[in-house]
């Protein structure tokens, strides 16, 4: 059995990348999502406690999203940027659907009248 975390951490963030290459992020539990997206800004460093911290605080991916920049800093561990990187992603997803939803057939609305001939 090793006892050294060191090792079992190993090549952790590589296998969340994996397992979100093969499955998506349905395949991933929420801590995983937020550990997947912290290892991108937060280098050398566990960020499995972190990302459960932020769960704990702020309830779901959803709340700790809209939380405000100064409450996510609150968090030991999240800085500035990992605060920003957080927002930001948010900000992205709302761009994506904003334009997703330009691409989409509208139904021409029918008039009162048009309605009721139809």
């Amino acid at each position: 059995m090793h006892t050294d975390p060191n090792i079992y951490n190993r090549g952790h963030r590589q296998r969340l990348q994996q397992k979100f290459k093969a499955s998506g992020i349905d395949a991933l539990h929420e801590y995983e999502v937020l550990e997947l997206l912290l290892s991108y800004v937060i280098r050398q460093q566990d960020v499995k406690p972190l990302a459960k911290e932020l769960l704990k605080a702020f309830g779901s991916v959803k709340g700790i999203l809209d939380t405000e920049l100064a409450d996510l800093q609150t968090v030991s561990g999240i800085g500035e940027r990992s605060a920003i990187l957080l927002k930001f992603v948010k900000e992205i997803a709302a761009l994506y659907l904003k334009q997703k939803a330009k691409e989409k057939k509208q139904v021409p609305a029918l008039s009162y009248y048009e309605y009721i001939i139809t």
